[in-house]
């Protein structure tokens, strides 16, 4: 895009036609396409930063200016200007060393307050829209940063696996399964190289206290339990069982989101954020089972209960698990299982 001088720039029209939400529809466009190529900073020039702030501010808002804005920009249908994108295309613009919208970042720093605030505030604004993929690019752009939770789940739930599908289920088996999981989450954390308290927030605690309720219910529940652990279902009919349950999680927390976020998001970007947080709550069901279910299907438990289940079973219960948890957090809390403690 050619630079252009303070006079003829679309960016000077904020504040002398008016405030950003006062714009036409077709001008806010204008300023969308120009802030990703560093338009408000032609040729490094930074007169016009504080126009660049207060778009940064209204697009991002829940502003009921913006929110209508976005709609109408759903309905056009520009490619690169889904919501979410655009955010995360506009962060790095400013937080890249090499970032088109560079100054920002130092206005931000010099005048404003320090950089951290911006960063855990965009960091909770994607996590409020189910996007931690996006959440974590905040802090950097690895790729391995931003999909960190899926070995990391794959890996914990591979450890609970071997665990009961070891003969010899020991106390001492059992304490190298937890060290070994509280290891891969270490490793996560370095492997994504951010904060602490930002990498545990961004693997969404909030679901493992869902399946906690889950197990909680579990424990209530005596008749269910004898009944998972007596079924005589062939082993096809109880897998077919646990991804039943898995579907039906997954449904329903992609209506959660098509709900939630606005605007809409449509079918496919609602399945990806929805099956993001299956994945994380299948890890921490698994996990779960690995302090609940030694005791579950123990003669402590049920004095019938004489062998360990088979893992077909210890399959249903943990997806049954998942299930009533994320049921209940939902209908009894009514918050986004993102929602950061």
């Amino acid at each position: 895009m050619p630079a252009m001088d303070g006079e003829t720039s679309p960016w000077s029209k904020i504040n002398s036609e008016g405030a950003v939400e006062d714009l036409s529809n077709a001008l806010k466009l204008e300023l969308a396409k120009s802030a990703l190529v560093g338009g408000c900073f032609p040729n490094g020039n930074t007169a016009l930063r504080d126009r660049f702030h207060d778009w940064l501010r209204w697009i991002q808002s829940d502003d009921p200016t913006a929110v209508t804005w976005w709609h109408w920009i759903n309905e056009q249908r520009e490619p690169g200007l889904q919501r979410d994108e655009y955010i995360s295309r506009l962060w790095q613009s400013i937080n890249d060393p090499n970032g088109v919208n560079r100054p920002a970042k130092e206005q931000v720093t010099n005048e404003i307050t320090a950089w951290s605030f911006y960063e855990r505030h965009f960091f909770n604004w994607f996590l409020n829209r189910y996007n931690t993929v996006d959440a974590r690019r905040v802090f950097n752009d690895n790729r391995l940063n931003r999909y960190v939770h899926l070995p990391v789940s794959l890996l914990a739930m591979g450890i609970v696996a071997g665990f009961f599908g070891w003969a010899c289920q020991t106390r001492c088996a059992w304490l190298c399964a937890a060290l070994l999981i509280g290891l891969v989450f270490l490793l996560g954390n370095l492997a994504a190289g951010i904060q602490p308290a930002y990498y545990l927030q961004s693997l969404i605690p909030r679901m493992a206290v869902t399946t906690g309720l889950g197990y909680l219910f579990l424990f209530s529940a005596s008749g269910l339990v004898a009944a998972i652990y007596y079924n005589t279902l062939p082993l096809a009919a109880q897998i077919i069982i646990s991804f039943a349950l898995m579907l039906f999680v997954l449904i329903y927390m992609i209506q959660v989101i098509q709900r939630r976020v606005v605007p809409r998001l449509n079918f496919w970007q609602a399945c990806k954020r929805s099956f993001h947080l299956l994945w994380l709550g299948l890890a921490y069901s698994a996990i779960g089972l690995l302090v609940s279910a030694p005791v579950l299907f123990s003669s402590y438990f049920d004095k019938s209960f004489t062998s360990h289940p088979a893992p077909e079973k210890l399959l249903v219960t943990a997806t049954i698990v998942l299930a009533i948890g994320v049921a209940l957090q939902l209908v009894w809390d009514d918050k986004p299982v993102t929602e950061p403690f």
